[in-house]
């Protein structure tokens, strides 16, 4: 069954070799470093900046807001976050990955500290499926008669029913959470969220492979329940 992706929300987290606690010597700030490699690509300015100092380094936060606050990246003395709400086209896909490798690389240059340990992408979509499909009755199918709940089990009104399995590949150096389950946005039926965890120099070893070994899996995964989603094709033009 062909299912159409309506928005994805992505995220992408890269956790550093070492804690960042202070100023490498001769060298910028990060937040300066990040500013002006952001700076040369997309439309910033120092009005999009967020300084969050809290009481310890593990809460401190600064945050770049892009694109009219509808993204944003976060530095932290662990890690680095781009987070990416509704994307939908190609150009969408093109432009979050042009700044996720903008911001990498920028990161990556100002310390060896800083160099990726692990990351984590996170991709959350709603799918649209062709009338008569009923979500709720498709996910209540994955359960045997034996176990499955009725309504007014421990108190409840209604029983939703969901699919949340884990991959795992150690050799490679990845591992993948899902979950599916029947959307709640209006107008989409399926929503499947993948959580997909890459160690530092395991088979994708790259944010590029990355990116594209988490599209892949979400693929993959509505393609085992029976839905043919396409791959969002990015030109490299």
């Amino acid at each position: 069954m062909q299912v159409t992706l309506a928005r994805a929300d992505v995220s992408y987290q890269s956790f550093f070799k070492k804690p960042l606690l202070d100023r490498p010597a001769g060298t910028p700030a990060l937040i300066q470093i990040v500013y002006d490699a952001l700076s040369e690509n997309f439309k910033i300015s120092v009005a999009d900046i967020v300084v969050n100092q809290s009481g310890g380094p593990a809460d401190s936060s600064v945050m770049f807001r892009l694109f009219g606050a509808a993204a944003s990246i976060e530095l932290r003395s662990e890690f680095w976050k781009g987070i990416f709400p509704r994307v939908i086209t190609a150009d969408d896909v093109k432009l979050v990955t042009r700044c996720l490798g903008v911001v990498s690389e920028a990161v990556a240059k100002a310390s060896d500290r800083l160099l990726p340990a692990r990351a984590t992408v996170v991709v959350a979509g709603w799918y649209q499926v062709p009338d008569g499909f009923d979500p709720a009755t498709f996910f209540k199918g994955f359960w045997s008669n034996a176990n499955e709940l009725e309504p007014n089990f421990l108190g409840s009104k209604a029983i939703e029913y969901a699919l949340n399995p884990t991959l795992r590949n150690a050799d490679e150096g990845w591992d993948a959470t899902f979950f599916v389950q029947a959307s709640m946005i209006e107008g989409t039926q399926i929503f499947l969220n993948c959580i997909s965890n890459y160690v530092s120099g395991g088979r994708y070893s790259s944010l590029e492979l990355q990116a594209d070994h988490a599209q892949t899996l979400a693929i993959a995964m509505l393609g085992k329940l029976g839905f043919e989603a396409s791959p969002i094709e990015v030109s490299n033009g």
